[in-house]
Formats: structure tokens, sequence, C-alpha cells
């Protein structure tokens, strides 16, 4: 059985529908699933280490905003 047969199946069970409550709990649950998850809270201190290395010359200008800095 392929995706779009599903697909059709499906929306020929939900136009059978009569019941109320059973459309709202249809859209209950599709108003679920757009729903975002929520992000985990981030520890302090996480990102300890990723950044090994930083050069000697991380705080000056770049040449390529000269012109704009004069």
């Amino acid at each position: 059985m392929n995706i779009q047969t599903k697909k059709l199946e499906l929306l020929d069970w939900i136009i059978q529908i009569n019941d109320i409550s059973i459309i709202r709990e249809v859209e209950n649950f599709i108003g679920s699933l757009k729903q975002p998850k929520p992000l985990k809270k981030r520890k302090f201190g996480c990102g300890k280490g990723i950044f090994t290395y930083v050069s000697d010359d991380f705080d000056e200008s770049l040449d390529d905003f000269k012109e704009y800095m004069q």
C-alpha cells in the first residue's frame, strides 16, 4: 500500500464521520502534531572545551571592513 492510497482512505474515513466529538479529537490530534517540541534547557558551561585555540589577532579589524572604518 502506498502513501497516496493511505491518504485517500483517511480522507474517506474523515468524510464519513458524523460525531462532532470524534471530529474534535481529530482536530486536537492534528494540532498536537503541528506544535514544535520544546528545546531542552542548556546547562551553564555546556560549551566548555569546544574552542581550544583562538588566534592572537582575534580582536583585530578585518581587512574587508577597512574602507568603512575610516
